[in-house]
């Protein structure tokens, strides 16, 4: 094991390795099911014993004993501190992260197999980045469910969540993991992924409670409704045509004592879309017909775990999730989507403080931070780090860090850096930075990343990275031709890139934003290459055009974007940035910003970012004298440029929407 990587000790990893092989050998990686399962009726008054055998060997709490007995009794428990606070050793080791998601890379093989073809995680590391960050893995609940929900409920990457532990075919398998897993530890590379989200994809667990199958009652937060109240819900085709409740519907329910009449989670004005939905007609295992109404997330197919549910069912499904990915695979930071459980529970008699949504209120986000605390425990126990993954409102930010976790989601930074280069105005970035800052919201703390599968999806939908630039630009959403234009896309993009790369914390990258991926014609979702040029898969998405050229080719160019990129990361990762303090942040007016973070080892790191069309030249305050300043980072000819400091003040000229890096040296 190579010095310096934050995984369990020595002794505890051998164990792990050994038990890895052992549940590899005996189908604890992806199992792979039956090609074709067993009919879900047969013909007789009660749901068929074998499919019902086959759903639990494909569930989630079905394979919680076999994940649990690699752990359950063993010195394995006392290895790590449950409580344990070890933000630096991530920060030190692994700052920059590549996220991949499979949804939109174009692979000709499995993602896992064809990343550890391309040897990517050995690449890495000359381009900055220390982390490989892998997700949504588990297997998408849309193979579950061949039609979609009535009501036009969205469908593919908006509507489907995992509904397994075991990877996506698209991944490959647990297999295909370990090797690239193997790699990467070779390479100093550390792997990350996410835990099954609070509001999964409707999979096995789901239909099996439906069912009344033994043991997975209280997973999800359903209730059988009675068959004189049948007709309170929407009319359904089959089993899992599952309809929302109208509103009305939600009332007529809560007056019979089925449905709480109000949640806390409905005063929240920034939740997720969410709400009540019914099931059709379904059989169970004593052959009564039932039909269930249960809570949803984003979309109708997406039901949501019963966290408060006193049999324990959603918690032992997350335990087991942290065994397999921290514990036995090995991986360092884990995501958590727990969104779903904010304000999952029933206002008190006497009303909720801040329960409107307009100042954070623990006792409102009931159940939610209470579960994000229990995870990140339990991640903390087998070794690894706690991210929360949703995109929360910023004054959520010290709720959810006061706790155990240690990283949460910046979504407000990248969302007003593309909003200041879209409208040309810093004001609202300049806003978001200075309420962090007065906020004493520690930013080593956050991570930042796109929005977005393919890259940012701020406004209209569908939107990347470069094609937000380009409309920035005034420019329509293809490549462009001319030099000058393409030199103005390449520094818009820096624009949105550099509030991720000069603030402390951690920072994440997609392939889509580094290779400058653009909507296919036509309009849509499409892919771009994972790394090399390799051909997609049958029947996958079009391929996005990409403005700065496949990775694999920018690769070997010092004047590509990917290499612009890679010096600064290269740099922010010399300096210990991620490690830094924001300690200042300036401008707003006129179109520009900047932030002044602290360096652990001294000197500072200045932001300057220009969101209007016109060059400009500014004196930019510091928060105290600095001796010099120079670019933080080399051009593609090796030279950083020194700029004038006097006092506590630096010059810098900017053209218009474009972003600079400064390195000041203390005094």
């Amino acid at each position: 094991m190579k010095a310096g990587r934050p995984v369990p000790g020595a002794p505890f990893l051998c164990a792990v390795l050994c038990a890895l092989a052992v549940c590899m050998a005996g189908g604890c990686g992806r199992r792979a099911p039956a090609l074709t399962p067993p009919p879900a009726s047969n013909g007789l008054p009660r749901a068929d014993p074998g499919y019902l055998q086959w759903l639990e060997r494909q569930s989630m709490l079905g394979r919680v004993p076999e994940l649990a007995a690699q752990v359950s009794g063993t010195e394995r428990l006392w290895h790590n501190s449950s409580t344990a606070r070890r933000v630096p050793v991530l920060l030190r080791a692994a700052p920059n992260w590549l996220a991949l998601d499979a949804r939109v890379l174009a692979s000709g093989t499995p993602l896992f197999r064809a990343l550890h073809s391309a040897r990517l995680p050995e690449r890495l590391p000359a381009l900055g980045l220390e982390g490989l960050f892998l997700a949504p893995v588990g297997e998408q609940g849309d193979v579950w469910t061949a039609r979609s929900a009535a009501g036009g409920q969205p469908r593919g990457r908006a509507a489907t969540a995992a509904a397994s532990f075991m990877p996506d075919p698209a991944w490959g398998s647990g297999e295909d993991f370990a090797r690239l897993a193997e790699m990467a530890e070779a390479a100093g590379v550390q792997t990350g992924g996410e835990l099954p989200p609070a509001a999964t994809g409707l999979g096995p667990d789901f239909m099996l409670q439906a069912r009344q199958a033994p043991r997975f009652g209280g997973v999800y937060a359903m209730i059988s409704v009675p068959r004189e109240a049948w007709g309170d819900l929407p009319e359904a085709a089959e089993e899992w045509d599952c309809r929302p409740l109208e509103p009305e519907a939600v009332a007529r329910l809560a007056d019979r004592g089925l449905l709480p009449p109000a949640l806390m989670r409905d005063r929240l004005a920034w939740a997720a879309p969410s709400g009540w939905a019914a099931t059709g007609e379904v059989r169970g295992v004593d052959g009564q017909l039932r039909r269930w109404v249960y809570r949803h997330g984003p979309a109708v197919l997406r039901p949501v775990l019963h966290w408060q549910d006193p049999g324990g069912q959603a918690r032992r499904i997350f335990s087991a999730a942290s065994i397999l990915q921290t514990g036995l695979e090995g991986q360092t930071l884990t995501g958590l989507r727990f969104e779903a459980l904010m304000g999952l529970d029933v206002p008190p008699a006497e009303g909720a403080s801040g329960g409107d949504g307009s100042a954070p209120d623990r006792a409102a986000l009931t159940p939610g931070l209470e579960a994000l605390d229990e995870a990140a425990r339990e991640i903390h126990r087998y070794g690894g780090w706690a991210m929360q993954a949703d995109a929360l409102p910023a004054a959520l930010a010290p709720l959810v860090l006061d706790g155990p976790v240690d990283f949460t989601r910046d979504a407000a930074t990248p969302a007003a850096a593309a909003r200041a280069l879209r409208e040309g105005d810093a004001a609202p970035l300049a806003a978001a930075l200075r309420a962090a800052l007065d906020a004493g919201i520690e930013q080593r703390r956050c991570a930042r990343g796109p929005d977005a599968p393919g890259g940012f999806a701020s406004g209209t939908r569908g939107d990347t990275a470069a094609s937000l630039a380009l409309r920035a630009l005034g420019l329509p959403a293809r490549i462009p031709a001319g030099a000058g234009e393409r030199r103005a896309l390449r520094d818009a993009c820096l624009f949105l890139l550099g509030w991720r790369i000069g603030l402390p914390g951690l920072a994440f990258f997609s392939p889509a934003e580094l290779a400058g991926a653009l909507p296919p014609e036509g309009g849509g979702d499409g892919v771009t290459p994972v790394w090399d040029e390799t051909p997609g898969r049958a029947g996958a998405a079009p391929p996005m055009p990409l403005a700065f050229g496949a990775l694999a080719e920018q690769e070997g160019d010092d004047g590509s974007f990917l290499r612009a990129v890679s010096r600064l990361l290269l740099a922010r990762k010399a300096t210990g940035l991620a490690l830094g303090e924001l300690v200042a942040v300036s401008g707003g007016r006129d179109g520009w910003v900047a932030t002044v973070s602290s360096l652990p080892e001294g000197g500072m790191w200045l932001v300057v970012g220009n969101a209007s069309p016109r060059r400009r030249a500014l004196s930019v305050p510091l928060p105290r004298p600095a001796r010099s300043a120079r670019d933080a980072a080399p051009d593609a000819s090796g030279r950083a440029p020194r700029l004038a400091a006097g006092g506590r003040a630096v010059e810098v000229e900017l053209d218009g929407r474009q972003c600079r890096h400064v390195l000041l040296e203390k005094q």
